[in-house]
């Protein structure tokens, strides 16, 4: 019979520590090289960040993060928060460390006044023995371009891609010019484009480009995405459902989109789910 894990947050060595192993884990053991501190710098860079291991046998066994954020709607502000990289050592899976290490996370936020959480995956049926509803607004397509060129995307500072998210966003999450340095894998580096008001920023990995996130002047989205298409072989778009980036380009040829069914949302404080989950997305470029 496998011990019960002792959870709760990591001191600064036991971070160290855990991130190596999920580095491991979600990078190097697929051959990746960035780290998830490269690839995530506005997560690892706020100070309410918090790594959550399971320790069992004198190590770390299980972990995953924990980054608060406050959601605008029309609802007002609430308090909530992502959970990532969520992680149990090979040996131990199928024990209960894991469903252990969701329940002590829950608690956490609880004492934390969060109203409710949400992670991306793809263990739906995992997640929902433990609370978590499913409901994704995001949408993703496949662009295949015959004949491409190699376009040069724009120098673009990351306060004006700011100021222009900030200009035309509704809602959404808080957060700062830091998270257009987000490098989701595989892509490798990033590629900004711009047309006036209208901004995309893109994950480049060599003739591939994954969209994050089309956004600022939607009038500007047609003329924009004819340069996006010629600066790749292979497009992945990712959009919100009706947003104004899926309006426009679904009035374009060679578009077939698909739901994602990623996004799942644990709700904490029932005076928070004001707002219906399947009326909310997280943009990429705020995941971890």
């Amino acid at each position: 019979m496998v011990a019960a894990p002792d959870i709760s947050p990591c001191n600064e060595a036991e971070g160290r520590e855990l991130l190596r192993l999920l580095d491991e884990e979600f990078v190097f053991s697929r051959g990746r090289t960035l780290s998830l501190r490269d690839r995530f710098p506005a997560a690892f860079s706020d100070p309410r960040t918090t790594l959550i291991a399971g320790r069992a046998a004198g190590r770390i066994s299980s972990g995953l993060m924990i980054r608060p954020f406050e959601w605008n709607g029309p609802a007002g502000t609430q308090r909530a928060a992502m959970i990532g990289l969520v992680y149990t050592r090979p040996e131990l899976r199928g024990t209960g460390h894991g469903s252990a290490l969701l329940a002590a996370a829950a608690g956490w936020l609880r004492t934390r006044d969060c109203e409710f959480a949400v992670l991306w995956t793809s263990r739906e049926a995992f997640y929902s023995r433990h609370g978590w509803r499913s409901a994704d607004r995001g949408l993703m397509c496949r662009y295949d371009t015959p004949e491409f060129a190699t376009v040069a995307s724009d120098e673009v500072e990351d306060s004006a891609l700011w100021e222009l998210h900030r200009a035309y966003a509704q809602t959404g999450v808080q957060t700062a010019a830091l998270r257009f340095r987000t490098l989701l894998p595989h892509a490798s580096g990033r590629d900004v484009f711009l047309h006036g008001r209208t901004y995309a920023v893109i994950g480049r990995d060599r003739s591939t480009g994954y969209v994050y996130e089309l956004g600022g002047d939607p009038d500007g989205i047609p003329a924009i995405w004819k340069r996006i298409a010629g600066a790749y072989a292979t497009v992945f778009v990712n959009v919100e459902r009706d947003s104004d980036a899926h309006r426009r380009l679904r009035e374009l040829p060679g578009f077939a989109w698909q739901e994602q069914r990623l996004a799942m949302w644990l709700p904490i404080k029932l005076e928070g789910n004001a707002e219906r989950f399947d009326r909310l997305y997280i943009p990429f470029l705020d995941r971890v």
